[in-house]
């Protein structure tokens, strides 16, 4: 039986996960690592397009709105961007039958307890930090 390369794509490739499971995955396979500027994950068109053309076998998304001050600022670009952006991932994903693994904070996903134990999303952990004292 023959064995063969897996292909991965990676978003959120220029994130320090997102280096670290390219770089992991490079080792046994081809990667495909997309970083915001190459790719808007919001937009399922360019989504679509990006996995046509690298037709992966596996979809890590790494990506994240990681900039707290801004998440406080904008805290509805923040998730909205967030969900859309994994919503456009996993349906590509699930259209050309590739796995799809997502990393993200449990603030993103409604429902979950976040670092303070409420189940609500925290404007960022400083404040769920002084809501624990």
């Amino acid at each position: 039986m023959e064995t063969r390369t897996p292909t991965v794509a990676v978003l959120g490739a220029g994130g320090q996960l997102g280096q670290a499971i390219s770089a992991r995955f490079a080792r046994d396979g081809v990667v495909h690592a997309f970083v915001r500027s190459a790719l808007d994950i919001t937009d399922a068109a360019a989504v679509a397009a990006a996995f046509d053309a690298a037709r992966p076998d596996v979809v890590i998304n790494c990506a994240a709105f990681n900039d707290v001050d801004g998440a406080e600022e904008r805290p509805s670009e923040a998730l909205s961007g967030q969900r859309r952006g994994r919503r456009r991932l996993a349906r590509a994903a699930e259209r050309t039958g590739a796995v799809f693994v997502h990393y993200g904070p449990i603030s993103s996903s409604p429902g979950a307890s976040h670092a303070c134990g409420r189940k609500t999303i925290c404007r960022s952990r400083r404040a769920c930090t002084r809501s624990r004292s």
